[in-house]
């Protein structure tokens, strides 16, 4: 079913043992993800890539503690995930800006749930202020910002308590092209810093190899992993590697296991 080695078990920071997860409406039982089992290494970008609706979201959700799995279980780090925590961040589609707040007070937001040092707060503000480009900007509230903009302070604050775990549901899938291009950069930017372990939706196959380090592709609902892809390329990577002949072979792979399937 992959074809990637899983590597040795103490290597893995996340783990979904047999995860499965069914719900019930009005009697009815609606089956939304089949028992699957992954490894997601510590420092690893892994892509859950399917269609829209096939179950990814209900799966990151799961992983947040957010929603019981109806079977198996996650643990992090060997511990087994039973409800929220800080140790698990998420980025939302949708902009989670506080609009009540600038954008240094909500990249703030999280560190003052905790004892910080002020001073040490405001230099933690003002590096992820500059490491996600928003220099100049930190008095504004998110209403004078763009959509791009507001998922830069986002996952500012996410980043910013340090997590051990970021969990990203199609972070970029509202925003127009170039917007979205500049925010998948970025994103590279901030791994080269800070290797975070963090696992991605998303149903577009570029971004998911433009990304990823390992990509998970699941079936239509009820969602079924079907394969796995390493994908070869470093950190390091940039928009030139999308024109490249291996990209674009396992972007034709990759197709061609979801039509498969459909």
């Amino acid at each position: 079913m992959s074809d990637v080695a899983e590597g040795s078990r103490n290597d893995a920071a996340l783990v979904l043992d047999e995860l499965a997860k069914c719900f019930e409406c009005d009697g009815a039982r609606l089956p939304v993800l089949e028992p699957t089992s992954i490894r997601v290494k510590r420092g690893e970008l892994f892509v859950m890539l399917g269609p829209s609706g096939c179950g990814k979201t209900t799966v990151l959700r799961i992983i947040a503690g957010l929603e019981p799995p109806s079977s198996g279980e996650v643990r992090l780090d060997g511990r087994r995930v039973q409800g929220p925590s800080p140790e698990r961040g998420m980025v939302f589609q949708d902009f989670t800006s506080f609009a009540w707040l600038t954008v240094s007070e909500n990249i703030a937001f999280g560190l003052r749930l905790r004892p910080h040092d002020p001073g040490e707060v405001r230099q933690t503000v003002a590096d992820w202020v500059r490491k996600v480009g928003l220099d100049g900007f930190e008095s504004f509230y998110p209403r004078d910002l763009s959509g791009g903009m507001q998922q830069r302070v986002a996952i500012a604050r996410t980043l910013a308590v340090q997590p051990k775990l970021v969990l990203m549901d199609e972070p970029f899938g509202s925003l127009d092209a170039q917007a979205r291009w500049q925010m998948q950069e970025m994103l590279l930017n901030l791994r080269r810093e800070s290797p975070t372990t963090i696992v991605f939706v998303t149903h577009d196959v570029e971004e998911a190899i433009f990304l990823g380090d390992r990509i998970a592709v699941f079936s239509p609902r009820p969602a079924r992993l079907l394969r796995e892809f390493s994908v070869p390329y470093g950190v390091t990577r940039d928009r030139s590697i999308t024109r490249a002949a291996p990209f674009i072979e396992m972007e034709r792979q990759i197709h061609v296991a979801m039509r498969g399937e459909v």
